[in-house]
């Protein structure tokens, strides 16, 4: 299948070719009786364990993929509608000057708990960038963010918003 994939072929006079990147599920005789969403889930699995190494693979599916990658997969199927549902929130997170005692800057950290199981900040990004979600998560985070700014206008000094070209969303304390 790949290598027929990835033999040239021409469209409208130009040479292209195709890579892809297949999951592969199967219900042995037997297994216990799975859903189709268990069949799907870890069809989707093994496809995204091949992009994470390349892609332009096979792959069955197998007990032994790691659970992370599992958690991966279910959370980047829930992740876009608790973005348009706004079920992520931002949590703003102190970092202290420690030789001075004082607040220097707020960090925004996206958060997110689908069925009370908190996802850290960093597992949010990661799924995000992997189901190309980036762009809705750094509205979102970017519009509580202003928002929260918004209300710290009465701050000495004032505050402002930063952002680095990493995507760091960083309130500044003036």
């Amino acid at each position: 299948l790949l290598g027929r994939l990835r033999a040239p072929f021409l469209v409208e006079g130009h040479t292209v070719s195709v890579l892809a990147s297949v999951g592969v599920a199967r219900v042995g005789m037997f297994d216990r009786t799975p859903t189709v969403d268990d069949v799907l889930l870890h069809a989707d699995l093994a496809m995204y364990v091949v992009k994470q190494r390349g892609g332009s693979e096979v792959l069955l599916h197998t007990a032994g993929l790691n659970l992370a990658e599992v958690d991966d997969v279910v959370l980047g199927r829930a992740l876009a509608p608790a973005l348009a549902h706004h079920e992520v929130t931002v949590s703003v997170q102190p970092i202290v000057d420690l030789s001075t005692g004082r607040l220097h800057t707020l960090e925004a950290l996206a958060r997110w708990a689908p069925g009370d199981r908190p996802v850290s900040p960093e597992v949010i990004v990661r799924v995000a960038e992997t189901c190309n979600l980036v762009e809705p998560l750094f509205r979102l985070v970017l519009e509580q963010s202003c928002t929260q700014l918004a209300r710290w206008t009465h701050l000495p000094g004032g505050a402002d918003l930063e952002l680095d070209p990493g995507g760091e969303l960083v309130l500044e304390l003036m």
